[in-house]
């Protein structure tokens, strides 16, 4: 019997195998990597992004320094199907609802790797679109603080 095994690098998110091959190309002058395991428009939901400034002093930008948000879209095989870039100010909360469509994508369920120059907090809601009950997803830090 032939065993299988996965092609990259694979990561381990809340009970959920995410290929990362393409975690390696980081934008250019991205220091932070946050993940979200899960997005979807599937099943009568929708799932909204939110990204929070939260840095009022920065060694490389001085004081009150804006983040540079690179946001990629990958489906379930770990390919990229959209991407978008934010700014987002200290003490700011910079909300894409809708997210997959907002990045270009019409893939039904997916996930998200954030590249940001400076750290942020991100986050994820699954909203079902029947009753609006959301569910929330902290983003997982790659950096481990």
């Amino acid at each position: 019997m032939e065993h299988l095994r996965p092609a990259g690098l694979l990561v381990l998110v809340l009970a959920t195998w995410l290929p990362v091959e393409s975690l390696a190309q980081a934008p250019a002058g991205s220091s932070y990597t946050y993940i979200i395991p899960f997005v979807t428009t599937e099943n009568n939901s929708r799932s909204n992004l939110g990204l929070n400034g939260y840095i009022l002093d920065s060694i490389a930008k001085g004081a009150n320094p804006s983040a540079n948000v690179q946001v990629q879209l990958f489906d379930q095989q770990g390919k990229l199907a959209g991407s978008g870039s934010y700014v987002v100010q200290p003490n700011q909360l910079v909300q894409v609802n809708n997210v997959i469509p907002a990045l270009g994508s019409s893939i039904g369920t997916g996930w998200l790797a954030i590249y940001s120059d400076e750290p942020i907090t991100a986050w994820a809601s699954v909203v079902f679109n029947s009753t609006n009950d959301p569910s929330i997803e902290l983003a997982v830090d790659l950096q481990g603080r």
